[in-house]
């Protein structure tokens, strides 16, 4: 196994948000489930013009029976350019960590990050975003040994650039599809997701609150680790203030260049919010 001269890099963005062993920790990079506004949006709405801007705060947290954490919270401004393109620039902070077994001890990683990510989305009813930008990682990394002996490994600053882009597809007035994918160049890592929610309650948004079911995919590994994650979802959606809650749940299962595969189950929240 090439040791890894970072620790993981977490990017979130599009959420997240979303998202090895021997003698370096894995490459681990969580994604955010949601990184987009839901699906569908109150009809009261008025149609985007160019020229209009909002802002949105996104924000997530995932983690598993083997040790992993990952949360992540930020900004994202939206800026429409015609009826067909507009920019977008978001940033976010996030926090990691995970443990593992190796060599007779345990070695666990954790730190916070920053992602940042400029790009451009297309269409309206059915859009596609990409875009790219710097990310930067401080990741600590430690081992104990069966004495309880503990040996600081890595501390220090990595920063590497992400890119990546998303699509989402409205078949219905009640069905989304979501597909992601972002890579990093830090840790040669690769995240993707493909998703799909169905809108079961308030069809006509006359409503408070809206509700959605689906289930979802996720791909994500490099050359140390691979992880393998099906799951379904739930999505509560309060139209008066645009404000969404998503409960994602289900089995991963992980396989790594030096060690047992691990599998179990895994859990997650998303938080959408327009804010203008």
């Amino acid at each position: 196994m090439q040791k890894k001269c970072a620790t993981p890099i977490v990017i979130a963005l599009l959420a997240m948000p979303v998202s090895a062993l021997a003698q370096s920790a894995p490459s681990v990079t969580f994604m955010p489930a949601v990184a987009g506004a839901p699906a569908v949006t109150a009809v009261q709405d008025p149609a985007p013009q160019a020229g209009d801007s909002y802002w949105e705060l996104i924000g997530g947290l995932e983690f598993d029976t083997d040790g992993m954490m990952y949360g992540f919270a930020g900004p994202q401004w939206n800026y429409r350019l015609n009826e067909d393109v507009g920019v977008f620039a978001r940033a976010y902070g996030n926090w990691l960590q995970y443990e593992f077994e190796e060599a007779g001890g345990t070695t666990k990683v954790s730190g916070p990050g920053i992602s940042t990510q400029v790009g451009l989305k297309f269409g309206e009813r059915h859009t596609v975003k990409v875009g790219a930008g710097p990310s930067f990682k401080w990741r600590g990394e430690t081992f104990t040994d069966a004495s309880g002996n503990e040996i600081e490994r890595d501390d220090d600053m990595d920063i590497g650039l992400s890119v990546g882009g998303d699509a989402y597809l409205n078949p219905t007035d009640h069905d989304n599809v979501h597909a992601i994918v972002n890579y990093d160049t830090a840790d040669d890592y690769l995240w993707s997701r493909l998703g799909y929610k169905h809108q079961i309650t308030n069809h006509d948004w006359q409503n408070t609150w809206a509700h959605f079911a689906g289930a979802e995919g996720i791909w994500q590994g490099n050359d140390d680790i691979r992880t393998m994650m099906l799951g379904a979802l739930v999505e509560f959606v309060h139209a008066p203030s645009r404000t969404a809650i998503m409960l994602r749940g289900g089995f991963k299962k992980s396989t790594f260049e030096v060690g047992d595969d691990r599998t179990g189950p895994y859990f997650g929240i998303n938080f959408y919010r327009r804010l203008n």
